[in-house]
């Protein structure tokens, strides 16, 4: 990646829920204290969007990760439940019952959302934005069959028409792959480089990732083949993956920042 640009930013941001964001266990919470090392030894901030059911669940692992890393936490929905179908009323039950779980936890009102999956929807707008949320950050500005088709939309900030700051994950132009570990994995970290090395070194990057992506979980045998098939490659690799994109943009000057510090200065 080239260094043309200053106070180039990058924005770690892990989305904290169930494994493969799926299945009712949370085996992918044993790569926690891998990640912390990682951190602290770079020194990077982690915007975390965490569900509500953790939160409730498993308050240990928010504690640990408050208490190791400099981060910041906002919502991903309650039971991050990706199934298209839910009527509008289940999906109005789901956020208003994890903004109800944000509030009693941390003492303070979310700002922040990510919707499971990018799968935002006008309503989710609306409430978003009724309950006094600063910024979502849920457009994946990429084409996921059967989920969203997001190819002609940037991944530059932007406001929806209620004033709502959207904040889409970063990608490549032209491929539009998204900035994720999911891809990278996917890609192999080989052909991941070269697409970096041979695009323009964007002004900040937003690069996502989950708990399941840094090693491989026994019971990936429990997602139907079309979903394990994403998981294939590069299962346990993901921890070295990570640390190669970390060298990577440290090495193009990128400094590592949260997500609200980005909110702020765009609605400034």
């Amino acid at each position: 990646m080239s260094v043309e640009n200053k106070n180039k930013k990058i924005f770690f941001v892990l989305d904290l829920e169930q494994d493969y964001g799926r299945i009712e266990s949370y085996s992918a919470f044993k790569n926690i204290d891998g990640l912390v090392n990682l951190f602290k030894k770079y020194d990077l901030k982690l915007t975390v969007f965490v569900t509500g059911k953790i939160i409730e669940q498993k308050p240990e692992i928010i504690e640990k990760i408050k208490e190791n890393i400099d981060c910041e936490f906002h919502l991903h929905s309650y039971l991050h439940e990706i199934n298209k179908k839910l009527t509008l009323e289940e999906r109005e039950i789901d956020f208003k019952k994890a903004v109800e779980i944000y509030k009693k936890y941390f003492r303070k009102d979310p700002i922040g959302w990510r919707s499971p999956c990018g799968n935002i929807i006008q309503e989710e707008i609306g409430w978003l934005k009724k309950e006094g949320f600063l910024f979502s950050s849920s457009l994946i500005p990429t084409y996921r069959p059967g989920l969203f088709n997001n190819l002609r939309r940037s991944d530059k900030p932007f406001f929806y028409p209620n004033g709502l700051l959207e904040i889409p994950l970063s990608s490549l132009p032209r491929i539009k792959m998204p900035f994720s570990l999911s891809y990278f994995q996917l890609l192999g970290w080989p052909i991941s480089s070269f697409l970096m090395k041979n695009k323009k070194s964007p002004h900040h990057i937003i690069f996502n990732f989950h708990l399941h992506n840094l090693s491989k979980l026994d019971n990936i045998k429990q997602l139907k083949i079309r979903f394990r098939l994403g998981y294939l490659k590069n299962q346990n690799n993901g921890f070295t993956i990570l640390e190669k994109f970390i060298k990577t943009v440290m090495r193009s000057g990128y400094q590592s920042k949260t997500i609200i510090e980005l909110a702020k200065e765009t609605l400034n």
